[in-house]
């Protein structure tokens, strides 16, 4: 899915405060405090974790930079507008990570940091001192880049969080809960790497 999609979220005025995520992000405690604190505080445009996956050299004169993966942010008609107008100005923003780098320079010095267990990039897991201190009171954990643990087994260093025992003990709870099958996941949108790593039989087990 084009990740400018998410943009249409801000046009979404029939809510006060949305959460999006990314659809490789995982929920594993409350995350009741961002709303709260942007229920208590009408400043506050958007909350967000900063990204430390991003060299200093790439956010250039960013003086701050977020992850887009898990974002707290009031809709507002007139933000979905001109980010709408810019998204199609490509030399506005880096198409490297567009929907992110376009969300960043738009709202560059109007978004308020969140602590990292919102936004726990698993890519850093073990290699970043955010994991060493935050694992024990995570609340969101994003599978970002191109490791997922739906896509084959991965080896777990002594050092890091086993997050894909957590993720297939969460495929096992949603399947047990909801009585799905196998075939109930090999919809014609699959990939194909997705079909050729499914390991249903395996993953329920974690329960």
């Amino acid at each position: 899915v084009d990740g400018l999609v998410k943009l249409h979220a801000w046009n979404m005025t029939q809510y006060d405060i949305i959460l999006t995520l990314d659809a490789d992000a995982m929920i594993v405690g409350s995350i009741e405090e961002p709303f709260e604190q942007m229920r208590t505080n009408s400043t506050i445009q958007m909350l967000a974790v900063d990204d430390a996956g991003i060299p200093p050299d790439y956010r250039k004169e960013l003086r701050s930079y977020f992850n887009s993966g898990v974002l707290f942010f009031r809709p507002n008609s007139t933000h979905f507008t001109e980010l709408v107008h810019l998204s199609a100005n490509k030399s506005f923003y880096d198409l490297k990570y567009p929907q992110q780098n376009l969300l960043n320079k738009y709202f560059h010095d109007h978004w308020v940091p969140l602590p990292p267990i919102f936004n726990m990039l698993d890519h850093l897991n073990g290699k970043h001192h955010v994991w060493n201190n935050q694992t024990n009171n995570s609340r969101i954990i994003h599978f970002a880049g191109s490791r997922k643990p739906w896509n084959g087994i991965r080896r777990i260093k002594k050092n890091q969080l086993d997050t894909d025992r957590m993720w297939r003990q969460y495929f096992a709870t949603l399947v047990t809960e909801n009585g799905w099958r196998k075939d109930d996941f090999l919809v014609p949108l699959a990939s194909k790497t997705f079909r050729r790593n499914l390991r249903y039989d395996q993953w329920i087990k974690a329960i």
